[in-house]
């Protein structure tokens, strides 16, 4: 049929229209899906209120909270609240360690340990000179005094209170921390030599069923700033390196990487990897650029770092749930180990602060407020 020049420049009109209409519904097409693939995943994350407020003396259990408030001690069960107890204290002036099964609530001179699950006492024992820490484990308790002579000692107890160990520290040794770790209830201990010129630590652990040492491993020209156990390897963060060590005390030295400068914020496995955060020493660590560390693990390779630029109003930066994942004021954000953003969830309250509980739970701190985060 025979159309005009006119009829034609209509046509022309027409489909060009219908070209970039579809073009543009293509276009808030992907948009879409951008926004549900970085943003709508869970939609907002939804932080449960906890009653322990904010700034109360508290130890995490693995399963909740012991925590001082109004002169009384409270258990507060994450999952369970027929599981919560309180129980009165005759002073506030205390400090406490728990675990799943025991918790010590000590003071200079004297220790209470009691049963995590129920609040009854397991027992007490006291001490001359001064009680510096108390431990839990699973089946061992521990206590680090130091005499009046300046020498330490650990004692080391199971949960029905027959003793099951001491160690004796001599006075160029001071401890700085102890603590059990593994089904076998191993013990370790991080000591610096008080006697040389430049700062040498050592961490050393211990079989308790038999009262063995299974590894010594030398930190020299450096202090530490955190000790991580996972299966046969022990890491070791210092002031200028990150060190790896096998289950023998021999240090790894290929993962062995410079951090000098840099300050230990957390760790955590990612994809079978060990991987660190670490910010700036010079800096506000929730300010600025933040550095991820992945070692190579079973693999021959170097370790990999890459640097995070960290949003504004950023509360933290973790290892959790096999990823990095920083919060802000009102979102949780988390990027793979190369630190791309993967996903973002909004918080349903705006933070003041976020703490890392365990691999997989955060704590969020909104004023007096606290609320507890599972890491999705």
């Amino acid at each position: 049929m025979y159309q005009s020049k006119q009829q034609k420049l209509h046509a022309k009109r027409r489909r060009r229209l219908i070209f970039f209409v579809v073009l543009a519904l293509v276009l808030l097409a992907i948009a879409a899906a951008v926004v549900f693939i970085f943003v709508l995943p869970g939609s907002k994350a939804a932080p449960v209120p906890l009653a322990m407020p904010a700034g109360s003396l508290r130890a995490y259990t693995g399963n909740g909270f012991l925590y001082l408030q109004g002169g009384e001690l409270h258990y507060s069960d994450f999952k369970d609240p027929n599981k919560d107890w309180s129980m009165g204290i005759s002073t506030e002036q205390i400090r406490l360690h728990s675990s799943a099964a025991a918790s010590a609530v000590y003071n200079d001179a004297a220790v209470q340990f009691i049963d995590t699950a129920t609040g009854n006492q397991l027992f007490k024992r006291e001490y001359s000179g001064v009680i510096e820490l108390a431990r839990c484990g699973t089946g061992c308790v521990g206590v680090l005094r130091k005499d009046d002579e300046q020498n330490s000692q650990i004692y080391i107890m199971r949960l029905d209170d027959v003793d099951a160990d001491e160690l004796n520290f001599g006075s160029n040794q001071e401890v700085l921390d102890f603590g059990f770790f593994g089904q076998n209830e191993t013990l370790w201990t991080l000591t610096l030599n008080t006697g040389g010129v430049s700062p040498n630590c050592t961490l050393e652990t211990y079989t308790v069923a038999n009262q063995a040492k299974t590894g010594m491993m030398m930190i020299e020209g450096q202090l530490v700033e955190h000790v991580e156990f996972v299966d046969k390897y022990t890491y070791i963060v210092g002031t200028n390196h990150i060190l790896t060590f096998n289950e023998t005390g021999q240090e790894k030295n290929q993962d062995r990487t410079l951090i000098y400068g840099w300050e230990f914020v957390d760790f955590g496995i990612i994809g079978g990897k060990p991987s660190f955060v670490v910010t700036p020493r010079t800096t506000d660590g929730l300010s600025g650029t933040a550095k991820l560390i992945t070692l190579p693990g079973q693999e021959a390779l170097p370790p990999q770092e890459t640097l995070l630029q960290l949003p504004d109003n950023t509360r933290g930066i973790f290892v959790a749930n096999g990823k990095y994942v920083v919060v802000t004021n009102a979102s949780v954000m988390y990027y793979s180990d190369k630190g791309e953003l993967q996903s973002e969830q909004a918080l349903d309250v705006l933070v003041d602060a976020a703490e890392k509980l365990s691999p997989t739970q955060l704590l969020l701190t909104r004023g007096t407020e606290q609320f507890l985060l599972e890491v999705g």
